[in-house]
Protein backbone atom coordinates (compact mmCIF):
# COMPACT_ATOMS: atom_id res chain seq x y z
CA UNK A 1 0.00 0.00 0.00
CA UNK A 2 3.26 2.28 0.67
CA UNK A 3 4.51 1.68 -2.75
CA UNK A 4 0.92 2.76 -3.78
CA UNK A 5 0.66 5.67 -2.92
CA UNK A 6 4.44 6.47 -3.35
CA UNK A 7 3.79 5.75 -7.31
CA UNK A 8 0.75 7.77 -7.16
CA UNK A 9 2.44 10.94 -6.25
CA UNK A 10 4.90 10.45 -8.35
CA UNK A 11 2.60 10.34 -11.35
CA UNK A 12 -0.39 12.68 -10.09
CA UNK A 13 2.51 15.50 -8.83
CA UNK A 14 5.66 15.67 -10.69
CA UNK A 15 6.06 18.90 -10.87
CA UNK A 16 5.39 20.10 -7.38
CA UNK A 17 7.33 17.49 -5.86
CA UNK A 18 10.37 17.97 -8.43
CA UNK A 19 11.13 21.68 -9.29
CA UNK A 20 14.35 20.56 -10.79
CA UNK A 21 12.67 18.12 -13.52
CA UNK A 22 10.46 19.12 -16.59
CA UNK A 23 8.46 16.08 -15.84
CA UNK A 24 9.81 13.73 -18.55
CA UNK A 25 11.30 11.86 -15.64
CA UNK A 26 10.63 12.06 -11.73
CA UNK A 27 12.15 10.19 -9.24
CA UNK A 28 11.13 9.60 -5.36
CA UNK A 29 12.79 7.92 -2.16
CA UNK A 30 10.58 5.07 -0.23
CA UNK A 31 12.28 7.23 3.08
CA UNK A 32 14.07 10.05 2.49
CA UNK A 33 16.23 9.36 5.29
CA UNK A 34 18.26 6.88 6.88
CA UNK A 35 18.61 7.41 10.67
CA UNK A 36 21.89 5.55 12.15
CA UNK A 37 21.17 4.20 15.76
CA UNK A 38 23.65 1.94 17.57
CA UNK A 39 21.97 -1.48 16.14
CA UNK A 40 22.20 0.10 12.56
CA UNK A 41 23.49 -2.88 10.51
CA UNK A 42 22.97 -1.75 6.94
CA UNK A 43 20.12 -0.23 5.02
CA UNK A 44 18.41 -0.62 1.66
CA UNK A 45 17.52 2.79 -0.31
CA UNK A 46 15.12 2.04 -2.77
CA UNK A 47 14.38 4.79 -5.70
CA UNK A 48 11.54 4.69 -7.42
CA UNK A 49 10.68 6.42 -10.51
CA UNK A 50 8.43 7.15 -13.71
CA UNK A 51 8.82 8.45 -17.30
CA UNK A 52 6.62 10.06 -20.12
CA UNK A 53 8.57 8.23 -23.26
CA UNK A 54 10.82 5.47 -24.13
CA UNK A 55 14.58 5.68 -23.22
CA UNK A 56 17.98 4.99 -21.07
CA UNK A 57 17.44 5.42 -17.49
CA UNK A 58 20.39 5.89 -14.98
CA UNK A 59 20.32 6.73 -11.33
CA UNK A 60 23.00 7.80 -9.37
CA UNK A 61 23.23 8.02 -5.58
CA UNK A 62 26.16 10.24 -5.00
CA UNK A 63 27.24 11.15 -0.94
CA UNK A 64 29.08 14.11 0.58
CA UNK A 65 32.07 15.29 -0.62
CA UNK A 66 35.01 16.03 0.91
CA UNK A 67 39.17 16.66 0.05
CA UNK A 68 41.38 13.26 0.12
CA UNK A 69 44.59 12.70 0.84
CA UNK A 70 46.43 9.52 -0.78
CA UNK A 71 50.42 8.68 -0.08
CA UNK A 72 52.27 6.39 -1.62
CA UNK A 73 55.32 4.07 0.08
CA UNK A 74 58.80 4.02 -1.68
CA UNK A 75 62.07 1.87 0.00
CA UNK A 76 64.21 3.78 1.16
CA UNK A 77 67.09 2.75 3.07
CA UNK A 78 65.25 -0.82 3.61
CA UNK A 79 62.40 1.34 4.82
CA UNK A 80 58.89 2.33 3.70
CA UNK A 81 58.67 5.63 3.60
CA UNK A 82 56.04 8.22 2.14
CA UNK A 83 57.74 9.80 -0.71
CA UNK A 84 54.37 10.66 -3.52
CA UNK A 85 50.79 12.16 -2.05
CA UNK A 86 48.38 14.10 -3.86
CA UNK A 87 45.16 15.94 -3.01
CA UNK A 88 41.78 14.87 -4.67
CA UNK A 89 39.20 17.52 -4.40
CA UNK A 90 35.69 16.71 -4.38
CA UNK A 91 35.35 13.09 -3.99
CA UNK A 92 32.30 11.96 -3.11
CA UNK A 93 32.75 9.31 -0.01
CA UNK A 94 29.49 7.24 -1.31
CA UNK A 95 28.77 6.66 -4.70
CA UNK A 96 26.62 4.17 -6.33
CA UNK A 97 24.93 3.65 -9.60
CA UNK A 98 21.83 2.31 -11.70
CA UNK A 99 21.65 2.13 -15.40
CA UNK A 100 18.98 0.22 -17.34
CA UNK A 101 21.60 -0.66 -20.06
CA UNK A 102 25.13 -0.82 -19.59
CA UNK A 103 26.37 3.63 -19.69
CA UNK A 104 28.65 3.26 -23.08
CA UNK A 105 25.33 2.03 -25.05
CA UNK A 106 23.33 5.48 -23.37
CA UNK A 107 26.02 8.18 -24.30
CA UNK A 108 29.15 8.89 -25.14
CA UNK A 109 31.78 8.96 -23.13
CA UNK A 110 32.15 12.71 -22.90
CA UNK A 111 28.36 12.96 -21.65
CA UNK A 112 29.13 10.28 -19.27
CA UNK A 113 32.05 12.57 -18.04
CA UNK A 114 29.68 15.45 -17.46
CA UNK A 115 27.43 13.99 -15.23
CA UNK A 116 29.73 11.47 -13.44
CA UNK A 117 27.54 8.47 -14.72
CA UNK A 118 29.81 5.15 -13.96
CA UNK A 119 33.34 4.65 -12.44
CA UNK A 120 35.20 5.36 -15.35
CA UNK A 121 33.08 8.79 -15.63
CA UNK A 122 33.92 9.64 -12.63
CA UNK A 123 37.18 12.38 -12.60
CA UNK A 124 38.37 13.59 -8.87
CA UNK A 125 40.25 17.06 -9.41
CA UNK A 126 44.03 16.71 -8.30
CA UNK A 127 45.73 19.18 -6.64
CA UNK A 128 49.34 19.53 -4.60
CA UNK A 129 51.28 16.93 -6.64
CA UNK A 130 54.52 16.28 -8.37
CA UNK A 131 55.21 16.69 -11.96
CA UNK A 132 55.70 13.34 -12.61
CA UNK A 133 52.98 11.86 -10.33
CA UNK A 134 51.04 9.58 -12.40
CA UNK A 135 46.91 10.93 -11.62
CA UNK A 136 45.03 7.59 -13.16
CA UNK A 137 47.29 5.64 -10.47
CA UNK A 138 46.38 7.46 -7.25
CA UNK A 139 42.60 7.59 -9.03
CA UNK A 140 42.79 3.99 -9.68
CA UNK A 141 43.84 3.45 -6.63
CA UNK A 142 41.13 5.65 -5.10
CA UNK A 143 38.19 3.76 -6.29
CA UNK A 144 39.62 0.58 -5.34
CA UNK A 145 40.12 1.89 -1.68
CA UNK A 146 36.30 2.95 -1.43
CA UNK A 147 34.79 -0.68 -2.98
CA UNK A 148 36.79 -2.26 -0.44
CA UNK A 149 35.27 0.16 1.78
CA UNK A 150 31.58 -1.03 0.37
CA UNK A 151 31.49 3.00 -0.27
CA UNK A 152 31.83 2.34 -4.52
CA UNK A 153 30.21 -0.28 -6.08
CA UNK A 154 32.06 -3.39 -8.10
CA UNK A 155 28.88 -3.13 -10.64
CA UNK A 156 26.21 -1.24 -11.68
CA UNK A 157 22.59 -2.23 -9.78
CA UNK A 158 20.18 -2.61 -11.87
CA UNK A 159 17.05 -1.16 -12.77
CA UNK A 160 13.82 -3.21 -13.03
CA UNK A 161 10.71 -1.92 -14.90
CA UNK A 162 6.94 -2.15 -13.68
CA UNK A 163 4.99 -1.98 -16.24
CA UNK A 164 6.07 0.55 -19.54
CA UNK A 165 6.94 3.54 -17.61
CA UNK A 166 7.32 2.93 -13.76
CA UNK A 167 10.60 1.16 -12.67
CA UNK A 168 12.73 0.91 -9.47
CA UNK A 169 16.36 0.18 -8.01
CA UNK A 170 18.09 -0.46 -4.66
CA UNK A 171 21.44 0.62 -3.37
CA UNK A 172 22.66 -0.97 -0.63
CA UNK A 173 24.37 1.39 2.65
CA UNK A 174 26.96 -0.43 4.48
CA UNK A 175 26.75 -0.29 8.32
CA UNK A 176 29.90 2.60 8.40
CA UNK A 177 27.93 4.25 5.71
CA UNK A 178 29.25 8.14 5.88
CA UNK A 179 26.93 10.74 7.37
CA UNK A 180 25.27 13.92 5.67
CA UNK A 181 23.02 14.75 2.65
CA UNK A 182 23.14 12.68 -0.31
CA UNK A 183 21.99 13.57 -3.30
CA UNK A 184 19.64 10.93 -5.92
CA UNK A 185 20.16 11.88 -9.23
CA UNK A 186 17.75 10.48 -12.50
CA UNK A 187 18.58 10.95 -16.10
CA UNK A 188 16.47 10.08 -18.62
CA UNK A 189 19.06 9.58 -22.33
CA UNK A 190 17.47 8.85 -25.73
CA UNK A 191 19.35 8.44 -28.72
CA UNK A 192 22.46 9.44 -27.22
CA UNK A 193 21.24 12.57 -26.12
CA UNK A 194 20.04 13.81 -22.67
CA UNK A 195 16.71 14.53 -22.13
CA UNK A 196 15.49 15.48 -18.70
CA UNK A 197 16.93 14.98 -15.18
CA UNK A 198 15.44 14.73 -11.33
CA UNK A 199 17.54 15.80 -8.44
CA UNK A 200 16.16 14.91 -4.54
CA UNK A 201 18.01 14.63 -1.12
CA UNK A 202 18.68 11.75 0.94
CA UNK A 203 19.36 12.40 4.78
CA UNK A 204 21.82 9.50 5.95
CA UNK A 205 22.32 10.89 9.75
CA UNK A 206 22.64 9.89 13.61
CA UNK A 207 19.82 8.75 15.50
CA UNK A 208 18.85 7.97 18.96
CA UNK A 209 21.11 7.56 21.68
CA UNK A 210 24.49 7.44 19.14
CA UNK A 211 23.16 11.08 18.04
CA UNK A 212 22.85 12.37 21.31
CA UNK A 213 26.74 11.14 22.22
CA UNK A 214 27.87 12.48 19.28
CA UNK A 215 26.49 15.82 19.22
CA UNK A 216 27.12 16.13 22.80
CA UNK A 217 31.17 15.68 22.06
CA UNK A 218 30.85 17.94 19.71
CA UNK A 219 29.24 20.84 21.56
CA UNK A 220 30.93 19.80 24.60
CA UNK A 221 34.44 18.06 24.04
CA UNK A 222 36.47 19.47 26.67
CA UNK A 223 33.43 18.02 29.00
CA UNK A 224 33.13 14.49 26.81
CA UNK A 225 36.97 14.18 27.17
CA UNK A 226 36.87 14.42 30.94
CA UNK A 227 34.14 12.01 31.43
CA UNK A 228 36.21 9.15 29.07
CA UNK A 229 38.75 10.23 31.24
CA UNK A 230 36.99 10.29 34.47
CA UNK A 231 34.99 6.44 33.39
CA UNK A 232 38.45 5.08 32.58
CA UNK A 233 39.27 5.75 35.67
CA UNK A 234 36.51 4.21 37.76
CA UNK A 235 36.97 0.91 35.23
CA UNK A 236 40.09 0.84 35.74
CA UNK A 237 39.64 0.83 40.05
CA UNK A 238 37.17 -1.22 39.47
CA UNK A 239 39.18 -4.15 37.88
CA UNK A 240 41.92 -3.57 40.10
CA UNK A 241 39.08 -3.53 43.29
CA UNK A 242 38.11 -6.82 42.21
CA UNK A 243 41.62 -8.76 41.43
CA UNK A 244 42.27 -7.67 45.27
CA UNK A 245 39.22 -8.79 46.47
CA UNK A 246 39.70 -12.49 44.65
CA UNK A 247 43.29 -12.67 45.90
CA UNK A 248 41.93 -12.06 49.58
Amino acid sequence: MKYLLLFLSIILFPLSAHAQSNGNIVIDLADDHVDITSDFSGEAVTVFGTTDQDGDIAIILRGPQERVVLRKKHPVLGMWLNRESIDFKNVPLFYNYAVSRPENNIADNQMLRTYGIGLNALNFEAVRYEEDTSVNEFQEALVRTQQAKGFFPLTPSPIRFMGQRLFKTSFYLPANVPVGRYTVEGYLFKGGSLVDRSLISLDVGQAGLSASVLNFAAEHSLSYALLGLFLAMVAGFTAFWMSRSQRA
